[in-house]
């Protein structure tokens, strides 16, 4: 399992960057459920949702 940034999701949300954006995307596509999945933690939602509001 993988844990998440802030970063990697604020990137592929907002894909203000389109370079990082893929490479968000890349973790994505790479670890999906049958490589262990990703985490996010509460505290990384919480700090998305700033950058978001």
């Amino acid at each position: 399992m993988i844990a998440l940034d802030t970063n990697v999701l604020v990137r592929l949300v907002t894909r203000d960057n389109e370079a990082q954006a893929q490479r968000a995307k890349a973790v994505f596509d790479a670890h999906g459920e049958e490589h262990g999945g990703l985490f996010v933690s509460d505290i990384v939602l919480v700090e998305s949702s700033f950058v978001a509001g």
